[in-house]
């Protein structure tokens, strides 16, 4: 399964104020889930799209 995730980011300050002028403030990423990963459950799926999402607004 292949997931598209769009974090949009809200900065603050002139650099948020730039990124949202620019159209920077949005990051995309995929993130793709073999078979073994889809049985290990939900919440080791939360944990990967927690940790993309954390990656993501770094």
């Amino acid at each position: 399964m292949s997931v598209l995730v769009e974090v949009d980011r809200r900065g603050k300050g002139l650099s948020g104020w730039l990124e949202q002028s620019f159209d920077m403030n949005e990051r995309h990423a995929w993130l793709r889930l073999e078979d073994a990963e889809l049985q290990k459950g939900t919440s080791y799926i939360a944990g990967l799209l927690e940790n993309l999402i954390y990656s993501k607004t770094r």
